[in-house]
């Protein structure tokens, strides 16, 4: 389970709360939405093996470079091991959901 995953859980189980405050009691349908959608994607990325190469991450953070209009090599030094994994997570959720649209049939 990610580290984002499991901070949306606890929150909406009142275990903790957002550093930028509490969730709005109507806001939590749409949360527990997220929260179930972010389990499904994972587990049929685990299911179907799908992995993000080196190579990946590479592109992504030159797309990103290229955004902010930095080099790569500082965009990489401002960043931490977990903004890294965070990456690493988004580009997973994005080849999971291309295999999955990929694999779908239109009845």
């Amino acid at each position: 389970m990610t580290t984002l995953v499991f901070k949306l859980i606890t929150c909406l189980s009142g275990v903790i709360s957002f550093p930028f405050g509490s969730i709005p009691y109507n806001a939590i349908p749409a949360r527990t939405k997220l929260v179930k959608s972010s389990l499904i994607l994972e587990a049929i990325a685990k299911a179907e093996n799908v992995e993000v190469s080196e190579e990946e991450i590479e592109a992504e953070l030159a797309k990103m470079a290229q955004m902010y209009n930095m080099e790569v090599e500082k965009i990489k030094s401002a960043m931490r091991p977990a903004d890294l994994e965070d990456i690493k997570g988004q580009l997973t959720i994005r080849k999971t959901i291309d295999l999955l649209v990929d694999n779908s049939k239109l009845a």
